[in-house]
């Protein structure tokens, strides 16, 4: 990776053996073969060193998905704190069966399957929890490999909150002053430390969260376009098509047609 990748999924990462160095707000921090490792990648990231890798494994799931599975407070602040979350112990054969069979499984033509790969990504991302919550000092030294840089530590709990109530509330009508008034920041300021922060506007993350929600809703429902543009957020079609066609490069329709299931199981 010749420059810093950023996108707004969070993504786990397993190879069952080896080392894989990423550079994480100019500092590297290593992950382990045959530990689940995972990260929120609005983070800038770039890979920068790797040794001995094999098969190389990456899952990637929409931030607001992953903060409505009702996972500990105390294992999704972390990740919303742009640090890189690793297993305490290897449980490579565990982790190399599961990933294996995800992505068997995710090229299944088959919306019940898809539905139990996910079920089954939320259990082990709450064994991780509770792995890293019965090793509190082994996870004290994983997850703080590196700390995320913003305009001011006293403010990052806040901007992690904006990102947590825009994770929660997107698909309502929310705007930039329901936000800041959620967080009690101004409106002004507030705009000015999320962009700074994670380097995305806060109108922009929100309609990230609502184009998210539609590309799922077009592919295991049939719904119409218009109510799918509505449940997701959007006040008006146009709105929707514009916003989906800037993120996908292609037309809601184009995408259902691209992705769509059969309803076989």
């Amino acid at each position: 990776m010749n420059r810093p990748d950023k996108h707004a999924e969070i993504e786990l990462n397993f190879f069952s053996r080896g080392k894989l160095t990423y550079l994480f707000w100019g500092e590297r921090v290593t992950v382990e073969g045959g530990k689940l490792a995972l990260f929120w990648a609005a983070t800038p990231h770039q890979i920068v060193d790797f040794e001995g890798l094999d098969s190389y494994f990456v899952v990637t799931l929409p931030l607001p998905w992953v903060l409505n599975w009702d996972l500990p407070e105390s294992f999704t602040t972390p990740i919303l704190n742009g640090r890189l979350i690793q297993e305490v112990e290897a449980l490579g054969p565990y982790d190399e069966h599961l990933f294996e069979h995800w992505h068997r499984d995710i090229n299944q033509n088959s919306t019940a399957i898809h539905e139990m790969v996910l079920l089954e990504v939320r259990a082990r991302l709450a064994r991780l929890s509770r792995n890293l919550e019965q090793n509190k000092a082994a996870a004290a030294g994983a997850s703080s490999a590196h700390t995320a840089r913003s305009v001011g530590s006293r403010d990052y709990s806040k901007i992690e909150s904006m990102a947590r109530f825009i994770a929660q509330n997107y698909s309502d009508q929310i705007c930039l002053s329901d936000i800041a008034s959620a967080v009690g920041l101004h409106p002004d300021y507030a705009a000015y430390a999320f962009k700074k922060t994670f380097g995305v506007t806060l109108n922009n993350f929100v309609i990230q969260h609502r184009v998210q929600h539609a590309q799922r809703l077009l592919v295991i429902s049939s719904k119409k376009i218009l109510e799918i543009a509505f449940d997701s957020g959007f006040n008006s079609l146009s709105r929707f098509n514009t916003s989906f066609k800037l993120l996908c490069h292609c037309t809601p329709r184009e995408y259902r047609n691209s992705h769509r299931l059969s309803s076989s199981s």
